[in-house]
Formats: C-alpha cells, structure tokens, sequence
C-alpha cells in the first residue's frame, strides 16, 4: 500500500477529524431531521400499516430527497478528499489538512450539478453495497430501515426481490468502480465518468471484484480480531477487578472505551483502505492501456 504512504499523516488527520465529527455532529443532525421530517408529517412512529402512506406523503419525499442530497454531499467529501490524496500519493506529492479540505468541498459541490445528480444514488446505494466510505453510516444509523429489512426478511417474495436487487447493485458497481476517479481527478461530469470506468474495467471485472471482496474480508477480519480482544480484555479486567474487590462497572467502561477507540480507528482508516485499493487497479488499469 505505497498510496497510503506519502499523505499518511494527512490521510489520518482528515479521517480521524471527519469520523469525529460525523458521531458528535452530523449524524445526530441528520437523525433530528429525519424525526424532524415524522413530526411536520404527523407521525409519532412508524409501523407496517403506515410506513407506506408515510413515504408516499409529498412533503415527505420532498424532505427525504433534500436529506438525501445533503447526506450524499457530506459523503462526497470524504471520497474526494482520500481519492485527492491518494492521487497525490501517486504523484509522490505531499498535501496538507487545509489543502485536502478545500479540494474536498469544492468537489463535493458539484454534485448539485444536474448532469451529476446520479452521484446521490451511487453514494447512498452502491458505496454501502460493500461497507466503502461513510455513507453506509447515515444509512444504517436511520431506525426505519431497520425497521423495513425486518419487514422484507418476513416477506418471502420481498426478500426475494431484494437479494435481486442486490446483486443488480453489485453488477453496477463493478461498472462505475472507478467513476469516482474520474470525476474527482479528471473533472469530468458523472455521465461520463460511469462511461470510462466501464471502459476501464474491460474484461478484468471479476479480478477487480475479488480484489475488493478480499479488502473487505480483510477489515472484517480484523474487525473480527479487536472485537475477540475486547472480550478476552474484558475476562482478565474481570478477573483483576473481582480480587481487588472493585465494581464491575470499571472494568466494563474500560472494555467500551476499547471497544469505542477500536471502532472509530478502523472506521476511520478503512475508507482509505478500501479506496486504495480501488486506486492501485485503476491506476494499474490506465497503465496498460
């Protein structure tokens, strides 16, 4: 991972800043205006009977499309800012905090551009397909779609429908694997950024694939690891503790603070990961073209 070398300084300052402020700031916020959104609608919660009306509801999916810009948006501001450093990497260049922000939000403005609306779906559905950037984090952290996937998982023909899907966003996203890329490096609209990463991909789409999987494997892996550590911290604490006679709840806050300090870390470095990865086959691919 030679990428993640050069601006790896900068690469975990951004992230760990970003990841912060997306727990203590963001999320919250876009949490509030999804409840907001129930609220102005007149529902106090949502069940089966009226989850449908809900969505359905004009004001609500003028709501949700404004949220849904404004979570993407944020989200592009993540991708750019590790693709930006990425690129940098490549160049063996060195970049900044202030410089990598600024590339950041100027990229992430083009969204707005009707020409590049698209990039709100392939953010907010085709990234979390495969857990890469933030956006999984908004999607997840909203309770009614857990609340939806506990009703499709009771629907036969519903989950079918759903696996369909999900395989259909997985074909796409082998696709466009690289239309981030070109959108952030060469500033060319999304239209055509989704045209040159299919070009790209060519006949290397299944490598491209099992190179990703791998990578996500890998996090999960180790995901896997600090949590199995976290356990085995929290036995000896438990052990230590109960002969000195303290209460329990001293060792079971050392175990979260772990637990919460692991999760932030990997959080925050598995974007970079994920897209370095993605990096290293486009810049491999470009070079054999």
């Amino acid at each position: 991972m030679d990428l993640l070398q050069v601006n790896w300084r900068t690469m975990a300052e951004f992230e760990i800043l970003y990841k912060v402020l997306s727990l203590t700031i963001f999320t919250p916020l876009f949490l509030w205006a999804f409840n907001g959104i129930m609220k102005v609608t007149g529902y106090q919660y949502l069940t089966i009977e009226n989850v449908f009306s809900f969505f359905l509801n004009p004001l609500t999916l003028l709501a949700l499309l404004l949220l849904t810009v404004c979570m993407a948006v944020y989200s592009m501001v993540d991708i750019g800012a590790v693709i930006f450093l990425l690129d940098q990497s490549y160049q063996g260049k060195k970049a900044d905090l202030v410089q990598t922000v600024r590339y950041a939000l100027h990229n992430a403005a083009r969204v707005f551009h009707r020409k590049n609306i698209l990039v709100v779906f392939v953010v907010l559905f085709l990234i979390p397909f495969l857990n890469i950037g933030v956006a999984s984090g908004y999607v997840g952290s909203i309770a009614v779609l857990e609340f939806i996937m506990d009703f499709i998982k009771g629907n036969v023909h519903l989950l079918l429908l759903f696996s369909g899907v999900l395989i259909g966003l997985g074909v796409l996203l082998l696709r466009w694997m690289y239309a981030f890329h070109y959108f952030t490096l060469e500033r060319c609209g999304f239209k055509e950024a989704r045209k040159r990463s299919a070009a790209l991909g060519g006949k290397n789409k299944m490598k491209d694939f099992v190179a990703l999987v791998g990578v996500q494997l890998g996090l999960s892996v180790l995901f896997f690891v600090l949590a199995m550590l976290g356990v085995g911290l929290a036995v000896f604490l438990g052990g230590v503790f109960s002969r000195l006679k303290l209460v329990g709840i001293v060792s079971e806050s050392v175990v979260w603070v772990y637990l919460a300090v692991s999760l932030l870390v990997l959080s925050a470095f598995g974007t970079p990961v994920s897209y370095a990865c993605i990096s290293i086959l486009f810049y491999g691919h470009k070079e054999d073209r």
